[in-house]
């Protein structure tokens, strides 16, 4: 086929059947060279934004590379009817993109765990991670993050104990914290940040402390695209008054700041990281009372 380019990592894109798994980044300029490749050789180009807020440029993106054989996916296309699109994949070229990296944040992986098991041929193409770039852009340390936690939404009805927990255990050990936040599957909007952090500070009487009292928040704004930032709340109420989030957003919760993570907060998000951050001796007793 012409509008098909030789792909040194995987062979002919063009020939015989297979399922590729892709990542399409956070912007149209992190989009690879393999991505678009991939795009004009598919029988069918299956994008999904509703993992990543604010990517609906996604499908815009992709549409002089697809052409008629994009075709926009809900949730349900991916998930309940996963087995379906496999089955397709046995006999034509079948491309399924996610905003950032396909596997991180997911659940894409089920798609490959099927295919392999019918002997479908598989492509991974990886994409520049929304999680990771929340993570780095306010300039901490990657390697000193804990455990990347879900801020549950009102609509999952839950209390968010593993949540508190989760957090509660990276301060103890001094790490730094990811917030993601939930999306309102009937709305596609993206979970402001003190109502996430109002159900999580709703669990304190439970467990007799204080946590979010003076606490660091930062919140996340558009990490890595035009007009970013990163606001610095200091305990929940203060977050509360912070202006509402513009899509991508998350929260992130700084343990202990080593003196480079400091500077580099002041230089590269503009927060002065003055006092003593990191609550530990208040996070650890929230440990002990949710394992009692």
């Amino acid at each position: 086929m012409e509008r098909c380019q030789l792909l040194d990592s995987w062979g002919p894109c063009g020939e015989g059947s297979w399922l590729a798994l892709a990542g399409a980044g956070i912007s149209p300029d992190s989009m690879t060279v393999g991505l678009l490749n991939l795009a004009r050789c598919a029988d069918r180009v299956i994008v999904e934004t509703y993992t990543l807020p604010g990517s609906s440029w996604l499908l815009e993106a992709l549409k002089p590379y697809a052409g008629d054989r994009l075709e926009p996916a809900e949730r349900s296309t991916l998930e309940e009817g996963g087995a379906r699109l496999v089955e397709s994949a046995r006999t034509s070229r079948v491309l399924v993109v996610a905003p950032g990296d396909p596997l991180i944040a997911t659940t894409h992986r089920s798609l490959l765990v099927m295919a392999k098991k019918l002997g479908v041929r598989t492509i991974v193409l990886p994409g520049v991670s929304g999680v990771c770039v929340a993570k780095t852009y306010p300039g901490l340390d990657y390697y000193k993050y804990g455990r990347t936690l879900t801020l549950p939404g009102p609509w999952r009805r839950v209390k968010p104990y593993s949540v508190l927990a989760g957090l509660s255990q990276n301060l103890c050990f001094g790490m730094h914290t990811l917030l993601l936040l939930d999306i309102d599957p009937a709305t596609g909007a993206q979970l402001e940040p003190c109502e996430g952090l109002r159900l999580l500070a709703g669990l304190e009487s439970e467990t007799r402390t204080s946590l979010f009292r003076g606490l660091e928040i930062l919140v996340v704004e558009r990490a890595g695209l035009p007009g970013s930032r990163v606001s610095l709340a200091r305990g929940l109420e203060e977050a509360c008054r912070l202006p509402p989030v513009r899509a991508p957003a998350s929260v992130v919760i700084p343990g202990r700041l080593a003196p480079y993570e400091a500077e580099a907060l002041e230089a590269l998000a503009g927060v002065s990281a003055r006092g003593n951050w990191g609550l530990s001796p208040v996070a650890c007793r929230v440990v002990e009372a949710l394992s009692e």
